[in-house]
């Protein structure tokens, strides 16, 4: 049973289900976790991967780009890095 309050545990549902293939059960539950937490970086790059995997580059780029934003605002580098580098694959 997942706890209806807890964005981790539902983004980490969510990585489940792409890792199943999955991407649009894995929106529906990052959508969830962002719904609990508007300002969780990790929820909008996976939600932003999901949609790429969904062939919504549009919302996915949307999505990244937030996640960039926040990452780079808690001064997280690594994660600001690797998700600039997921924008840059997204256009190509």
């Amino acid at each position: 049973r997942i706890d209806q309050n807890y964005s981790v545990a539902y983004n980490n549902r969510g990585n489940a289900y792409a890792a199943l293939g999955d991407p649009q059960k894995a929106i529906a539950d990052y959508n969830q976790a962002i719904r609990l937490n508007p300002n969780f970086g990790p929820g909008f790059n996976n939600r932003g991967n999901a949609f790429a995997a969904a062939g919504d580059k549009r919302s996915a780029l949307q999505d990244l780009q937030r996640a960039a934003a926040i990452f780079d605002r808690e001064g997280n580098k690594g994660l600001y890095q690797q998700v600039m580098k997921n924008i840059e694959d997204l256009g190509r």
